[in-house]
């Protein structure tokens, strides 16, 4: 025990000392195309081809209510009425829509249902061939068992949909969603979900997965915090010069900071403040935005001032902060000045 103990010691100094270790943090994840002045959104009939258990204007209600509970928007009702899916239609109402709204959605969705769908060994396959007494159990389950069959049966349901989100007036596309799928199952049996619970599941996650192409929504990201934050002395033609060591007399230090895209057009605070002040204390610090296009975002701080102001040469340490809380650490050490 006391080997395997020190070893998980190990384990965790080296993940700290080699790669500090994946952290992850929140971000509001801002679509690429998103422009603040678009607040005021129309969403259309959805097409439904073919005939699904709900209609294109229940499941445009569906999106509209979510898109309306994220907060992104400004998302009128009702659901505008759409007769068909023909660029004169589509023309029309975006020609109707002019100084109602700035944006309007459309799209198409389609379910399908599979009842009592055998599975063995963890793979499904066709019911084609099987000998097998139906059964009702209630709530909607249809289950089944055969002698013949060492498996078991499950219910599933399959929703596709598709949205493109157009400008009012004008009707230039500003964004459209891939193809998106979801699927969701449950076993066949009695007090296993029914149909109707699977259809409704299977919503929920659709209309939430085109709120995230269209909305600003809260995502958690991982980063390392040794290569997101890091500092250096110089930069040369050879790139920076990285260091965790600075003299008290320096004028200048470098904090690098790299993220992930996803971090684009949020807010991030850096803050520098000795490691041993049990207060913590801020010395100095700076907020940034993060752009996507930026390869790295630099900031210049003078280890002579923060010496100055920290009570003089030790370890300090340089904190990364989101959304006001602390996410990580860095740590480095400013050192007395050089004697001959």
């Amino acid at each position: 025990m006391r080997n395997f103990l020190a070893q998980m010691g190990l384990g965790v100094a080296l993940c700290v000392a080699v790669t500090g270790c994946a952290k992850k943090f929140n971000i509001s994840r801002v679509p690429q195309f998103y422009d603040p002045q678009f607040k005021m959104l129309a969403v259309a009939d959805f097409q439904s081809d073919p005939p699904s258990p709900i209609s294109g204007r229940q499941f445009a209600h569906r999106l509209a209510v979510s898109l309306v509970r994220n907060g992104t928007y400004i998302v009128s009702e009702p659901i505008e009425p759409l007769a068909g899916y023909d660029d004169p239609q589509i023309d029309a109402l975006v020609d109707k829509l002019a100084g109602k709204a700035q944006a309007l959605i459309i799209g198409g969705h389609t379910v399908e249902v599979h009842a009592g769908y055998p599975f063995r060994g963890g793979i499904g396959f066709g019911v084609g061939g099987l000998s097998h007494e139906w059964r009702y159990g209630g709530h909607g389950n249809w289950w089944t068992w055969d002698d013949n069959c060492d498996g078991y049966y499950v219910n599933s349901v399959v929703v596709r949909t598709w949205a493109s989100m157009l400008a009012v007036p004008g009707g230039d596309e500003i964004h459209v969603t891939g193809d998106i799928e979801i699927m969701v199952e449950s076993e066949a049996w009695p007090g296993g979900d029914s149909i109707e619970e699977l259809i409704d599941r299977a919503l929920d996650e659709a209309t939430e997965r085109l709120v995230e192409q269209f909305a600003i929504v809260s995502k958690q990201i991982e980063v390392n915090p040794r290569e997101t934050l890091r500092t250096a002395d110089a930069r040369t033609d050879q790139g920076w010069r990285f260091t965790d060591d600075f003299h008290s007399t320096a004028e200048e230090m470098f904090i690098v900071l790299t993220l992930p895209d996803e971090a684009d057009r949020n807010t991030f605070e850096i803050v520098i403040r000795r490691d041993d002040d049990k207060s913590k204390r801020i010395l100095t610090g700076a907020l940034i935005v993060w752009d996507r296009r930026d390869k790295e975002l630099v900031l210049t701080f003078s280890p002579k001032r923060i010496a100055q102001v920290g009570g003089g040469s030790g370890e300090y340490l340089a904190v990364f902060n989101s959304q006001g809380k602390e996410v990580f650490k860095r740590d480095f050490d400013i050192k007395p000045p050089k004697t001959d």
